[in-house]
């Protein structure tokens, strides 16, 4: 290998990483998953700005990308170029567990406090174990028990930081034309009569599903997520994912409104949200054949990472194709991104899908004449996007 400065050989050695993931299309939460890393471990390992990865590091994302075993050498050759504080060479990659280099985020755990003396009266006592467990709850998580792995990555992301990231977002339906989403109505919500909507001549749907009117998705719904940053900085978008392993379960719809139809398609960075699984997947853009609508530009094909930044001149659109087909779930999703060095991160939601009635729910249509609602003459009930039952 050519002599490299270690500036450079640190540029080669991520360039590698980021073209290789580009190629497989894996996001950050796909390689922590992979390799057992936390997310902004790896954020800092593939972003610029960062120090160098440790060699653990940088096999295990060698291996999660398929680098052959010739190129691993290669790559880690790269990694010891890019040492210029004259460290000796490291031991051999290992599959187990990173190395103690690596800039792991510790599990959310109770606390230390200062063991109390038992001074006094049993009063003394009392008020100490008092505090010792207000300190020890503070620290523990809603979701630890769902999953421990998944809050050991993200304990200590800056929560609710007031970063420069800008979102703003569209909920329930695809844009330009959509004949085809349902919306559903929770059962603490109002009644159809108590909404003053002509249901032939407005399109009801984003108004039945805000927060305030309690609504949701009928089986298929699509969040749109409007991203740039607030005057002219710049940041980097490192992963999008659920903010709990499993979305909150929620009661049975009061009523649904079925709409019947759609048109053509349109061209998005699609994010296919399984809320049955759970799981959510990067598809990339779709769909993949020619449309007649021309693709916004701000439509990005690259994956998620360091090549992946927004501004306000350089805004992005990503679509999240939510669907729920057994069952009813309230979910959030969050965005993880990288400003100046620091990882940070800022939820959207929370949002309602439903697919599953009992007998109290009522099912209803659009009277084109009227405005008004009534029973379906014929037709089914079936989520969309989910498979029709018999």
């Amino acid at each position: 290998m050519e002599s490299l400065q270690a500036p450079e050989a640190l540029k080669r050695l991520r360039s590698q990483l980021q073209e290789r993931r580009a190629v497989q299309g894996a996001s950050v939460g796909n390689l922590a998953r992979a390799t057992g890393l936390s997310r902004t471990t790896i954020s800092n390992a593939l972003n610029e700005g960062n120090a160098r990865p440790s060699r653990s590091t940088t096999g295990q994302l060698a291996k999660a990308l398929r680098f052959t075993p010739d190129e691993i050498t290669g790559l880690l050759a790269l990694w010891e170029a890019a040492d210029d504080k004259g460290l000796a060479p490291s031991a051999p990659v290992s599959t187990e567990s990173a190395a103690p280099d690596d800039t792991r985020e510790p599990a959310t755990s109770p606390r230390r406090v200062p063991a109390f003396v038992a001074i006094g009266t049993a009063t003394a006592l009392f008020i100490a174990a008092g505090v010792v467990y207000g300190v020890v709850q503070a620290g523990k998580s809603d979701d630890a028990s769902e999953d421990g792995k998944d809050e050991a990555t993200r304990s200590s992301v800056v929560s609710g930081a007031k970063g420069p990231l800008l979102i703003t977002h569209k909920w329930p339906t695809i844009k330009v034309c959509d004949g085809a989403t349902s919306v559903a109505m929770s059962a603490d919500g109002s009644a159809p009569s108590q909404f003053k909507i002509n249901f032939a001549q407005q399109d009801y749907r984003p108004m039945l599903t805000t927060p305030e009117s309690k609504g949701g998705a009928w089986g298929a719904g699509h969040l749109y997520l409007n991203l740039s940053a607030e005057g002219k900085e710049t940041v980097t978008v490192d992963d999008i994912r659920l903010t709990r392993r499993f979305p909150k379960k929620i009661s049975p719809p009061s009523w649904v409104v079925l709409t019947q139809g759609g048109c053509g398609s349109v061209k998005d960075r699609v994010f296919d949200l399984d809320l049955d699984r759970p799981e959510l997947v990067d598809r990339g853009v779709q769909p993949t054949e020619a449309t007649q609508e021309e693709p916004d530009p701000a439509v990005r094909a690259n994956p998620l990472g360091s090549g992946f930044t927004v501004s306000a001149t350089d805004p992005a659109i990503i679509r999240v194709a939510a669907t729920a087909c057994r069952g009813n779930y309230e979910w959030s999703v969050q965005i993880d991104y990288s400003y100046r060095g620091k990882s940070l991160q800022k939820e959207v939601g929370p949002f309602k899908s439903f697919s599953v009635r009992d007998k109290n729910t009522k099912v209803y249509v659009p009277n084109n004449t009227t405005g008004k609602l009534e029973k379906p003459t014929m037709g089914t009930d079936t989520p969309g996007g989910c498979p029709a039952t018999s």
